[in-house]
């Protein structure tokens, strides 16, 4: 009779890097995202030269209306501003699917889901790269 076993040595350890991990990857990808977004807000608030003999006095209240809303893993990010009762953000910065944005303002104010776009590149390698590392503090390969 032929017989084989295999014993794996180290067995806790790799359970206990793998526990670790586990808890870890969550508040690791919740902070990434977070920064992100974070991103992204800053580049919509940024305001654009005015228009030669512009008349109209900006008040900042469109940077200053954008907020970023945590849900579970998700942030989202809002602007909800209003001039004489109207609102008027989707004007300027466009709806979420980038379409809206008024003719005056394309091309010189930031897209909010360009933006947005913009980070998610950045965003996947800073995941990929967290992951990587934490993966190796806790001793699993890579």
């Amino acid at each position: 009779m032929t017989q084989i076993s295999v014993r794996l040595d180290g067995d806790t350890q790799i359970r206990r890097g793998l526990n670790h991990f586990s808890q870890t990857l969550k508040p690791l990808t919740k902070r990434i995202i977070k920064t992100a977004m974070e991103r992204a807000k800053k580049k919509v608030q940024h305001y654009p030269p005015e228009r030669p003999g512009q008349a109209y006095v900006r008040t900042g209240a469109y940077g200053r209306s954008f907020a970023l809303n945590e849900n579970g893993l998700t942030y989202t990010l809002e602007s909800d501003v209003m001039q004489q009762g109207r609102r008027y953000t989707v004007y300027v910065g466009g709806r979420a699917d980038g379409s809206g944005q008024a003719w005056m303002h394309a091309g010189r104010w930031k897209l909010i889901r360009q933006a947005v776009d913009e980070e998610i590149d950045p965003l996947v390698r800073e995941v990929n790269d967290e992951i990587k590392h934490e993966i190796r503090e806790q001793g699993l390969g890579l």
